[in-house]
């Protein structure tokens, strides 16, 4: 069986992260051989880059870094599902991602995005980061926009708004 984390989320109350991975997951197929880990970013409490030694040493003092640190060592491929903030990603996102270094390296990824542009530059400034790692991030990807009109009163996603790949040629490529 193949472990995915979904991880989502950002410091804002509003945020609709959730709803967007909640739909991707859901957009799976269920006959499919994968676990998936939500991953709400917001509820890690992990300190801002508080760690005396940088984490390309691994070792971690504090508990939430070593909690961190199993969580995406004991997945096989990760999701990132990216607000765009001022046209880049989240802060609580830079600082989950820069809390770990080793924990990254060369798992299978892939990018979802949402923001009020139609491209993502959130998106693209995420994958200069996980080059770094040399994660072996998917060509694939989607964006939806404006995300003001994608999520409705009720909290359904209109795809309407929802551009690229299918989840279904997303996760087909992360396997």
């Amino acid at each position: 069986m193949t472990k995915i984390a979904v991880i989502y989320g950002s410091s804002r109350p509003s945020d609709i992260g959730k709803q967007v991975a909640e739909w991707f997951v859901g957009q799976a197929d269920t006959n499919r051989d994968e676990e998936y880990k939500m991953i709400d970013l917001a509820t890690l409490n992990l300190p801002l880059l508080a760690e005396p030694v940088p984490p390309i040493a691994g070792q971690y003092a504090f508990d939430s870094s070593k909690e961190w640190s199993k969580t995406i060592s004991d997945v096989d491929a990760v999701i990132f599902v990216v607000a765009e903030y001022n046209l880049g990603y989240t802060a609580i996102l830079k600082n989950a991602i820069d809390t770990l270094f080793h924990e990254w390296k060369e798992k299978p990824a892939a990018v979802i995005s949402y923001g009020a542009f139609p491209k993502s530059s959130a998106a693209a400034q995420l994958r200069l980061v996980l080059d770094v790692f040399k994660m072996k991030v998917t060509n694939k990807t989607l964006h939806i926009s404006p995300i003001s009109e994608a999520i409705s009163d009720t909290g359904e996603l209109d795809v309407a708004h929802v551009g690229g790949d299918s989840p279904k040629e997303i996760l087909d490529a992360i396997k």
